[in-house]
């Protein structure tokens, strides 16, 4: 059996921008609003890449984008739903 390594990824939000179809204005707004923060945050968000995001957050910003683009889901129902979900 080979060995299994575990590979970290991260992303700036600039990739994940071109990744998700979400905007940088968007990415910010979840972020400022604890909806959805980056896995590796820097505390001064104001300084270069200090929003880092990881390969699970990509996936998960990229459902959210679908979801909330091609199914017009609002902000307060994903927020409810990642609620129940994490309850």
């Amino acid at each position: 059996m080979s060995e299994i390594t575990n590979i970290t990824s991260a992303f700036s939000a600039d990739q994940v921008v071109k990744l998700t179809g979400l905007s940088m204005r968007q990415l910010a707004h979840w972020d400022k609003l604890g909806f959805f923060r980056p896995h590796y945050a820097a505390e001064d968000r104001k300084t270069p890449y200090s929003r880092i995001y990881s390969f699970k957050d990509v996936v998960g910003l990229r459902t959210l984008s679908i979801l909330k683009s091609k199914y017009k889901c609002s902000l307060p129902h994903l927020q409810n739903v990642a609620r129940e979900r994490v309850l």
